[in-house]
């Protein structure tokens, strides 16, 4: 029994650590209207009508707020759709 908690506690701490999304640096600029312009590009207006706020994160990713509270977390080149990926069981948005 005792192995079998054990296990259980490994993986339980093992398995969200597989389960995220590296990025590559967000271009230079603004994060609010790199941002934007990466999203806009990849979803729909009514996705994110403005983005209310963004911070460019360590690791050169920028995470945005926009006008209808949706978050995105923002690389090079991709968007991703926090709400979507938090679904899935993916860390680091």
């Amino acid at each position: 029994m005792r192995f079998f908690v054990f296990v259980t506690a490994a993986m339980a701490w093992a398995v969200p650590a597989f389960a995220q999304f590296q990025f590559e640096k967000a271009a230079a600029g603004d994060p609010a209207i790199v941002a934007f312009r990466v999203i806009n590009s990849k979803f729909e207006d009514e996705d994110c009508p403005s983005v209310k706020g963004a911070n460019r994160l360590s690791d050169g990713s920028i995470l945005a707020v926009c006008s209808n509270g949706e978050r995105f977390r923002v690389g090079a080149d991709i968007a991703m759709k926090c709400s979507a990926v938090e679904k899935l069981g993916i860390a680091g948005c």
